[in-house]
C-alpha cells in the first residue's frame, strides 16, 4: 500500500476518538472493578455495647481478615467475637471501647454469577481493542477515510 500524508480531518477524528475513548474506558473500567470485585475496608471503627451485635457500615460482608482493639491486638473468632448471619459481630467478653475491623465485602451490585464477571471484564477489554484500532488503523494507513470527503 502507498504510504499516504494525513490529512487535518483524519487527525482530528483520531484526536477526539482518543478523548472520548479513554474518558469512556476510564469511567467503565471503575465500574467493571466495582461490580466484579471484592472491596475491601480497612480500620473500620465501631464500639460494641454490653455483648450487642454491631453490624458493619457494608453489610454484604464477605470475609473478615481482621478484628483488633485499641491496642491494637487480634482478637480471635468464636473466642472473642462473633459473626453472625446479618454481618453483626458480637464481642462475646461484652468487651467495650472502640475496636477495628479489617474486611472484604461486596459492593451493593456485585455481579454474583462468575460467567457474568468474566464477560463483563471482556467487555472492557474489546471497548479497548476498539478505540485503539479507531486511533491507530488511520494513522498508519490501514483505514481510508476517504468517505470523509466531499465528492
Amino acid at each position: 500500500m502507498a504510504n499516504k500524508n494525513i490529512g487535518l480531518g483524519t487527525i482530528t477524528i483520531i484526536a477526539i476518538a482518543l478523548i472520548i475513548g479513554i474518558t469512556l474506558l476510564s469511567t467503565v473500567s471503575n465500574k467493571t472493578n466495582e461490580i466484579t470485585s471484592l472491596q475491601t475496608e480497612t480500620n473500620e471503627s465501631f464500639t460494641p455495647i454490653n455483648g450487642t451485635g454491631v453490624v458493619l457500615t457494608n453489610v454484604d460482608v464477605a470475609s473478615i481478615s481482621a478484628i483488633r482493639n485499641s491496642t491494637n491486638e487480634a482478637q480471635t473468632v468464636n473466642v472473642d467475637y462473633t459473626l453472625n448471619a446479618t454481618n453483626a459481630i458480637t464481642m462475646i467478653n461484652n468487651e467495650t471501647g472502640t475496636w477495628y475491623a479489617d474486611y472484604s465485602y461486596r459492593a451493593d451490585d456485585y455481579v454474583t454469577n462468575s460467567t457474568t464477571r468474566s464477560i463483563t471484564t471482556l467487555i472492557l477489554l474489546f471497548g479497548a481493542l476498539a478505540v485503539l484500532a479507531v486511533s491507530l488503523l488511520p494513522a498508519l494507513g490501514l483505514m481510508d477515510m476517504d468517505f470523509l470527503k466531499k465528492k
